[in-house]
């Protein structure tokens, strides 16, 4: 998907299967995209995704073809494959963060369904009983 930081503008870049997707295979669709969104006028700025291990992976792919840089940690700004002068940032979706902290929260074992690390916190805000 290709959307505007300026306007309302979206339209879908490319499909991909996710059965035959692999990190090294979209990496390569994504550089694509990007060459042919540069080619034809527009500026990427960023790649937005899910926290997903593919997608974290084609963008380590990124890493692998600067010379420059450690493949061995997680980055969120990259060598832009159009302009090595121009950053290429990395998001990943807040609302799939969200979803993820949700998620690891209500697989938790303790019965209360109450975080751990914040538990103090909301039974110093909240009425008695509450989580």
């Amino acid at each position: 998907m290709v959307q505007s930081l300026r306007s309302k503008f979206k339209e879908v870049a490319h499909i991909v299967p996710v059965r035959s997707a692999d990190g090294k295979f979209l990496h390569e669709v994504l550089k694509e995209v990007i060459f042919g969104l540069e080619k034809i006028g527009y500026k990427v700025v960023c790649v937005v995704t899910d926290n997903n291990k593919i997608n974290r992976k084609a963008m380590e792919h990124f890493d692998l073809s600067s010379p420059t840089c450690s493949s061995s940690e997680t980055r969120f700004v990259y060598e832009h494959p159009c302009d090595p002068a121009r950053p290429l940032f990395f998001v990943i979706d807040p609302v799939h963060i969200l979803k993820c902290i949700r998620n690891n929260w209500l697989n938790q074992s303790n019965d209360q369904r109450c975080f751990f690390f914040f538990s103090r916190w909301i039974q110093n805000t909240q009425p008695s009983g509450a989580c």
